[in-house]
């Protein structure tokens, strides 16, 4: 009851507008949208759910961010590089029409910076390609990995190996770092 002139008195009814009832909540934080793929571009975020209870505290407890995406770098064997006699590249492919390429410029210099590219779902499939000059003459090896997931370092690495003839020949191996 609250007086509103001299002589008057008015009464005020709350009328509840809406009941706070248990809610679950999910909160995500990243810095970022992620990006299809980038270089040296890391996006790190969390995703935590829990439920609120009118009148209660709830803790979320401690909340960790870690990479949402797959970093990628390339390498090359000493015999591999060896064997360049020209320019090249690694062609790196997560999402479909996105790629990464990695130029491989003489036996000494190559792309070695890192990197990212965004999982569609729980894992994906990497397409590897490399195209150049080897021992003089133009090269195309490709190579498929399945299982690739966010938070993963996969180092990419060609290397030589010997067929059952003795002949050398060469592949593309993956590292999970």
């Amino acid at each position: 009851v609250y007086p509103v002139a001299p002589f008057t008195l008015f009464q005020v009814s709350f009328i509840p507008l809406f009941v706070f009832v248990a809610v679950t909540v999910v909160v995500r934080s990243q810095v970022e949208d992620v990006p299809v793929n980038g270089w040296e571009n890391p996006v790190y975020g969390t995703s935590s759910t829990f439920s609120i209870t009118p009148g209660e505290v709830t803790p979320i407890g401690k909340l960790t961010c870690t990479l949402l995406q797959c970093k990628v770098t390339v390498d090359y064997s000493d015999e591999f590089l060896a064997a360049v006699t020209g320019s090249g590249a690694t062609r790196v492919t997560v999402t479909a029409g996105y790629p990464l390429e990695y130029a491989l410029t003489n036996k000494t210099t190559y792309e070695r910076s890192s990197g990212y590219f965004a999982v569609n779902g729980e894992t994906a499939t990497m397409e590897v390609v490399f195209q150049g000059q080897i021992d003089g003459k133009s090269q195309k090896m490709t190579k498929v990995f399945t299982g690739i997931r966010a938070k993963q370092w996969r180092q990419i690495r060609f290397v030589q190996k010997k067929n059952e003839q003795g002949n050398a020949t060469f592949d593309i191996v993956i590292n999970d770092l």
